[in-house]
């Protein structure tokens, strides 16, 4: 199983990474959310979700139902991004998406859109291959993580539950 795990990998890794670079190269400071959710939205239809909505507060969320009768599981990530302040000090540009030195730069690389990107491939990635599990799989992508939690609590209030739950939060970068 390992050795599927990682020729999937190889198989989607430019999808995987070109996704990665559009997110970056869209400003999505807090507040700002608004065209990196309807890009997420129209990437996870592209990609063949079952349902996509952005909710109320501005939330991304995408389902790939899964074949019944299992545990629901939310990878999740959120959409915005602290401010890159003077693009002269970047090595390369914080919306450049660039891909050097063995890394893919940008601001919000790690926190979070190139974990995010990720995410939004896997489900769709397991639909394709046969390889669903019986819960749904729902990826979500909140609005206002790093000012507010905004988005995170609209969720809650507006009853959105999984049983499991998969941060793409970078730790020590």
């Amino acid at each position: 199983m390992k050795e599927k795990m990682y020729a999937l990998a190889d198989k989607y890794y430019d999808d995987i990474v070109g996704t990665a670079q559009e997110m970056l190269r869209i400003k999505s400071t807090s507040g700002e959310e608004g065209e990196l959710a309807r890009y997420t939205a129209d990437k996870m239809k592209e990609l063949g979700y079952d349902d996509v909505n952005i909710d109320a507060a501005g939330n991304v969320l995408g389902c790939v139902r899964g074949t019944g009768g299992g545990k629901s599981l939310m990878l999740n990530c959120h959409l915005d991004t602290v401010e890159e302040g003077d693009e002269a000090l970047w090595k390369y540009g914080p919306r450049s998406g660039a891909l050097a030195e063995g890394k893919l730069w940008g601001r919000g690389a790690s926190d979070t859109k190139g974990p995010f990107a990720i995410q939004v491939w896997v489900p769709a990635i397991l639909k394709k291959e046969g390889l669903l599990p019986k819960g749904d799989l729902w990826v979500t992508g909140v609005v206002h993580e790093e000012t507010s939690g905004l988005g995170a609590t609209a969720m809650v209030k507006d009853g959105f539950h999984t049983d499991f739950a998969i941060s793409g939060e970078a730790t020590e970068n």
